[in-house]
């Protein structure tokens, strides 16, 4: 009888023990895929960065990204705007421009971001990374101290806005319009971008790198970045419209 008691209870321990090496080695694999499948996410949206950088610079009409899901999300954000306040010039005149930002969201909710020329990777768990840096410029050339702010702006381009599934996607951008503003000299200007709470963080350090000076989180729920009085003697600010959409 005691013999037939060890022997089950021995059974047991060696049942639990395989259970939990399953459970652990199964939950290990699935998060090793889940990281395979952010990092080529990533890399598909560098490649869809540098895309949308030939139409920004070199004026190419359009341009296709392919992207697999994996069991992700590929959506276009709410809406958020971007702005150049400058000193001395009527309000009305001052650009201020909204977009929606690429967003491709995983099941565990870690975002990778496509927003103002920038890729922003969020997680979780609090934080967020910069992975690549938008073209807005502030630099001294010659003697002149310069702000260059080009507004990368995307917005929907037809009904479908928001994909699922394991599906691989086109994200098709095309070159609606560009704009130039009034150029401004000898005067200072605020910039202020409006993006989510998660963002917000990422932006005020690239910016507070760039500019060389304190941004601050505005807003209600902190997810405005401002920075004010920047000086410049050459101030130039475009905006250029993409019209993205998903296959």
């Amino acid at each position: 009888m005691s013999e037939t008691v060890s022997f089950i209870l021995v059974f047991a321990l060696i049942t639990g023990m395989v259970g939990v090496v399953y459970v652990s080695g199964f939950s290990g694999l699935q998060d090793a895929r889940d990281a395979e499948r952010f990092t080529n996410a990533e890399r598909a949206f560098d490649v869809m960065a540098d895309n949308l950088a030939d139409i920004h610079h070199e004026d190419a009409p359009s341009r296709a990204t392919e992207l697999k899901l994996a069991e992700a999300q590929l959506l276009l954000g709410q809406s958020h705007s971007v702005g150049v306040d400058i000193a001395g010039r009527d309000a009305t005149d001052d650009p201020e421009k909204s977009h929606q930002p690429i967003v491709f969201r995983t099941g565990s909710g870690s975002e990778l971001v496509y927003e103002n020329g920038a890729v922003i990777r969020t997680d979780p768990g609090g934080g967020a990374v910069m992975l690549r840096e938008p073209d807005l410029v502030y630099r001294v050339v010659g003697d002149e101290r310069v702000l260059l702010v080009p507004m990368i702006l995307t917005n929907p381009g037809g009904d479908r806005t928001n994909v699922g599934g394991s599906r691989t996607v086109l994200v098709r951008v095309e070159h609606a319009s560009t704009e130039r503003f009034l150029e401004a000299t000898d005067t200072t200007a605020t910039l202020s971008l409006d993006t989510t709470p998660e963002r917000a963080p990422a932006w005020e350090r690239y910016l507070e790198d760039e500019l060389g000076r304190e941004c601050e989180l505005t807003g209600a729920a902190a997810s405005t970045v401002t920075c004010s009085d920047i000086p410049a003697d050459r101030i130039q600010v475009t905006a250029t419209y993409l019209s993205v959409e998903f296959d």
